[in-house]
């Protein structure tokens, strides 16, 4: 018995040992991908990216910008409607650990704001607009997502999701030979078993160019992602990356929404213009407000350089004479020393006059005793025999 007992665990571990390698395997096959996809180090490219209801009908439509050279990254949001909503003009840069966030409303008389911030203190709602500009038809996803690109495929597990097991094997797409990769996994969050498959064609630089997620549930959802795959001339070779991206929504068997993106005058792998990505690149409107909550200064855009808006809490156009009473010392607001006490000093109090305070007593007391007189003489004279 105890023989036989050592044969199962044996046996147990060889597939342990074999569902381990072939998890292995898989994953390498989907590294490649987003090896493909790291390897492209700079670029710009216009989407137009769609929202559509369960009619086929556009409720929403977006059209970006996008600029990035290594880790700097410049969007710019063209137009955004909803409906017969207000179109909006956005644009952001992030670089060097800052977000540049510039941002109009068209048709309203909202003033321009520039707003500067550290890029670790957005909140989780503007982080949720970043872009990684190279996961582009690599995840079932609206394309406004900071998800990672090693997240985007299963080469790296989240905190939602854990691998079961996986396989591999081959198939065709659009005549292509494609390596198709299928992962069972374990909701950790919630508990529902799912089933991520990839395709992936080396011909294509391994580009991904389809991909599902479904749930099996009491109510099974199922993503549908599809690419058309185009080819990029960069200074280091070809560079593949989608023209056409589709991604589609079933809940329940039955067709939910879906996302639309057109890629359009895409190069990579090319020079870039660096001040695209600095406040001068931005075509702010001249007097522009710029609020830079990293250093605490406020700003206005005279068209070609920043001039500090305040110091303190009073406005700098309001102060104007004070500044040009320093002449020289004020060459910086932050350089001269007398300055801060300008903007933070009380103004010296007015003397009050007071001895006009004390005429007007006297005054008005001299004039109440001559009233007080006047009255008591007509009293005495109408009443003789009183006194």
């Amino acid at each position: 018995m105890i023989g036989l007992w050592n044969w199962f665990f044996v046996f147990a571990a060889v597939q342990d040992v074999t569902a381990s390698n072939e998890i292995e395997r898989v994953l390498e096959i989907e590294r490649r991908a987003v090896a493909a996809r790291e390897a492209i180090e700079r670029g710009e490219y216009r989407i137009i990216a769609k929202t559509l209801d369960r009619s086929g009908t556009v409720i929403n439509e977006t059209e970006y910008w996008i600029v990035f050279d290594t880790n700097r990254l410049r969007v710019d949001q063209r137009y955004r409607i909803h409906g017969s909503g207000i179109p909006v003009k956005e644009q952001f840069v992030v670089d060097q650990g800052k977000y540049i966030q510039f941002h109009k409303h068209l048709g309203t008389s909202f003033a321009t704001v520039v707003e500067i911030n550290w890029l670790k203190t957005l909140s989780p709602f503007s982080s949720a607009l970043l872009l990684e500009p190279r996961s582009v038809g690599m995840m079932p996803l609206p394309l406004t997502s900071r998800i990672p690109l090693n997240a985007c495929v299963a080469a790296t597990s989240n905190t939602s999701w854990e691998r079961k097991s996986a396989r591999m094997f081959y198939g065709s797409v659009d005549g292509h030979e494609a390596i198709v990769t299928e992962h069972m996994l374990a909701g950790i969050k919630t508990p529902l078993d799912a089933v991520r498959t990839i395709w992936i064609v080396p011909d294509l630089g391994y580009s991904v160019v389809k991909m599902e997620f479904r749930t099996i549930s009491a109510q099974p959802l199922l993503d549908r992602l599809e690419n058309k795959i185009r080819a990029y001339e960069g200074e280091k070779g070809t560079v593949w990356f989608p023209e056409w991206v589709r991604t589609e929504r079933y809940v329940s068997g039955e067709y939910s929404h879906a996302f639309t993106a057109q890629i359009c005058d895409a190069k990579f792998n090319k020079p870039i213009d660096g001040n695209l990505f600095t406040l001068a690149g931005l075509d702010l409107p001249e007097g522009a407000s710029v609020h830079d909550h990293t250093a605490g200064r406020y700003y206005r855009w005279d068209g070609k350089q920043l001039v500090e808006r305040y110091v303190g809490d009073r406005w700098w156009a309001e102060e104007q004479a004070k500044l040009k009473a320093l002449g020289d010392k004020a060459s910086s607001v932050w350089e001269s020393a007398e300055l801060p006490k300008v903007f933070t000093e009380s103004a010296p109090a007015r003397p009050y006059a007071h001895w006009l305070w004390w005429c007007a007593a006297g005054a008005l007391t001299l004039l109440g005793i001559v009233c007080v007189g006047i009255g008591v003489r007509r009293w005495i004279y109408r009443h003789p025999g009183a006194g």
